[in-house]
């Protein structure tokens, strides 16, 4: 199958006429956020690897439910410029759609991108929840000190 073919699997023959405008204002507006538009015609085998999980991700979105969005590590191998661009879609079609995401992930920067609410985990075990501002202050303070320590002094 190609690329449009695999985002479209789950809902081929399963959608109403009440449904299919929906999907098709997700299948016009999904590629162009996470920049797969080019990649539409295209087999699975033929992708890279960032390529391929962003098709990962849209077919995700794609699926029947509307319930639930469950993410493990999406943007992983993504350089930084793409990530940003990859997490900001995610943000802007979470708004506009309402479907909770449940996400893992170990980049802090994705987290205060997403405004999440976070739970934060340490040896298996939830040590805090709440605002990505209020549960991650620390480990943000940290990084800042350490960024600016490495600053070239002129």
């Amino acid at each position: 199958m190609t690329v449009l073919e695999n985002i479209n699997y789950r809902t081929r023959g399963v959608i109403g006429p009440a449904e299919q405008d929906y999907w098709e204002i997700l299948n016009e507006e999904l590629p162009g956020m996470f920049t797969i538009d080019k990649l539409l015609k295209k087999k699975p085998a033929e992708l890279s690897g960032g390529e391929a999980r962003r098709v990962s991700l849209v077919r995700a979105m794609m699926a029947r439910s509307k319930r639930l969005l469950l993410l493990d590590e999406p943007f992983s191998g993504l350089d930084s410029e793409l990530r940003t661009s990859v997490v900001s879609g995610l943000a802007a079609w979470q708004e506009i759609h309402g479907v909770p995401i449940l996400l893992v992930t170990h980049d802090i920067a994705e987290t205060y991108q997403l405004g999440a609410e976070v739970v934060k985990i340490a040896d298996g075990k939830v040590v805090a929840q709440g605002p990505v501002d209020v549960v991650l202050a620390e480990e943000r303070a940290r990084l800042l000190k350490q960024l600016q320590s490495h600053e070239p002094q002129l």
